[in-house]
């Protein structure tokens, strides 16, 4: 299996996400309190061509990546009221843990794969790299799962390890940076 240039897996756990009802705040918390950072910011979000519980999604996030050690965290506010992935899980459970995310180099053996498990795949939509990811869900008597797969090409892995590089002795400066400096 090989790795990101960030050392996570390309066939692995790479991310773990939370909704958040404030994501400027959330930075600053998880800055202060957690030395993660810096943050890539992109606001009003949804990927290309949404597609939630079968329907076009019109749901939109802001959404703040960064990296505590090799771990990628996300935090997501939402930023209007459509139904969507996150919107409806904070109206079920609250803030809080959202998902993991899991890198794949083979993103439709894994769908397949999580829906043998007895996973339902809820959300899919594009990321501007060209890559794809799916949310998959599950719920039973040991809770409530839910997992976003994230295709792993090149342009991700790139993005991605920038980010993570630009965390390694990061001195607080510029906490908080646009998303679309990670593909410059």
């Amino acid at each position: 299996m090989s790795n990101f240039g960030f050392g996570r897996p390309k066939d692995g756990l790479i991310q773990m996400a939370y909704t958040v009802p404030d994501v400027r705040k959330a930075m600053a918390y998880w800055t202060d309190h957690m030395n993660a950072g810096p943050w890539y910011l992109v606001e009003n979000f949804s990927g290309g061509d949404p597609v939630y519980r079968g329907r076009p999604c019109d749901a939109l996030i802001n959404a703040a990546l960064g990296f505590a050690g090799s771990m990628q965290i996300e935090l997501i506010e939402l930023a209007n009221d459509e139904p969507g992935i996150q919107r409806d899980a904070i109206r079920s459970y609250g803030y809080g843990f959202h998902h993991f995310g899991q890198a794949c180099t083979d993103i439709e053996a894994e769908r397949a794969r999580y829906e043998a498990l007895g996973y339902a795949n809820v959300f899919h939509a594009w990321m501007p790299s060209g890559d794809e990811v799916y949310f998959m869900e599950a719920s039973g008597p040991d809770g409530y799962r839910l997992v976003e797969l994230i295709s792993s090409g090149p342009v991700i892995d790139a993005a991605f390890t920038k980010m993570w590089r630009s965390s390694i002795d990061w001195n607080g400066s510029q906490p908080v940076r646009p998303f679309e400096e990670l593909f410059q």
